[in-house]
């Protein structure tokens, strides 16, 4: 197995612990290690208040209940707290532990993990990333790391019969109170009325949100092709983001249009090496190796995961992460730049690819 690790992965697998949960193998190890790599936390109960949010969801009894690690100070019940990037002030109802069950307790100190209850009442005013501090005495330096989260993919989401239309409307509201992710606006179209235009992190939040609003709220759906955010630069040197090709600039303004491209690795034993590149190579013409065999620079809405499966059917789908700068993250496509509303629909978001 480390073997196998090594040579399909390229982790080094020396340190790696010999463990099975099921057959109750290397528990010991495990723990053992956990005490000899991490390092315990430095001892800042005395300084303000920093608490990092790393996860919440909505209850629909209690309001939203958020999980956070303490890394200075400390906070207990009946504490007056604010999240330092999105402005929001709370008072503490209940604070406690995870074993895993939830266990109230009167305060959690610098190191800890725990929960908390304030009668929040959407997921989006308790971001993942931010920082917890208190109302008095507050700390002035938030915790580093903190970005929102930016919808990479748009489509238009439209009920099947024109009266749906309000029930969409709750149906997504309902949703965004557990998703702080998920965006939209109304939308209006000559062809399909009224709906809406939603922004996910991918194809597969758009599919399991389009999948919860047919099977969760019985809407029927008509969704257009997926699109993602393209720069425009027109000819005064202006850049415009564009999401909905309704909203593209005419061609006589228009310098060049870019698109967000992301960095694909796949992994793979040898023997489906050349077909993995074959198929990249068809799926991505504008782009060939980049770095290694294995990774590849692809435009972001080019879908690679459902042909995947026949030249790998023993591997899971591929990651595909968008580039760290913005000057990698956004190309100049070929056909792109060329583009006179005819030619490549798909550069407008018109189509799907």
């Amino acid at each position: 197995m480390k073997r196998e690790i090594e040579d399909v992965l390229g982790l080094d697998t020396e340190d790696a612990v010999v463990a099975s949960a099921k057959a109750n193998i290397g528990m010991e190890d495990i723990l053992e290690n956990i005490v000899k790599m991490i390092p315990p936390p430095p001892d800042t109960g005395d300084e303000p208040l920093r608490a990092l949010i790393f996860d919440s969801y909505f209850d629909p009894y209690r309001g939203v209940v958020v999980i956070f690690r303490v890394v200075d100070g400390n906070l207990g019940v009946g504490d007056a707290v604010k999240f330092m990037n999105t402005g929001k002030s709370y008072t503490i109802d209940e604070i406690g532990i995870m074993r895993p069950q939830k266990v109230p307790v009167n305060r959690l100190s610098a190191g800890e993990v725990g929960y908390m209850i304030a009668n929040i009442k959407s997921v989006a005013d308790a971001r993942v990333g931010d920082t917890i501090t208190t109302t008095k005495d507050s700390s002035t330096e938030p915790l580093p790391g903190y970005s929102e989260a930016t919808p990479m993919v748009y489509c238009g989401l439209f009920p099947t019969d024109s009266d749906q239309y309000e029930d969409l409307r709750v149906a997504l509201g309902k949703l965004q109170i557990n998703d702080a992710a998920l965006r939209y606006e109304p939308e209006q179209s000559s062809a399909m009325g009224f709906g809406f235009r939603c922004g996910f992190l991918g194809l597969l939040h758009m599919e399991i949100v389009q999948e919860r609003l047919e099977r969760e709220y019985d809407l029927g759906l008509i969704t257009t092709a997926p699109s993602v955010v393209y720069k425009v630069y027109t000819s005064d040197g202006a850049c415009v983001d564009i999401a909905n090709p309704a909203d593209l600039p005419d061609a006589s303004v228009r310098d060049r249009i870019e698109e967000p491209f992301v960095k694909l690795e796949m992994f793979a034993p040898s023997d489906y090496v050349g077909s993995l590149m074959e198929l990249a190579q068809v799926r991505s013409p504008y782009t060939g190796p980049h770095t290694t065999p294995s990774a590849w620079r692809t435009p972001f809405l080019k879908d690679f995961s459902r042909r995947i499966s026949p030249p790998t059917p023993r591997f899971q789908r591929p990651p595909a992460t968008p580039f760290n700068s913005a000057s990698d993250a956004f190309e100049l496509h070929p056909d792109v730049a060329s583009y006179d509303g005819t030619t490549r629909s798909n550069a407008a978001g018109s189509s799907s690819t």
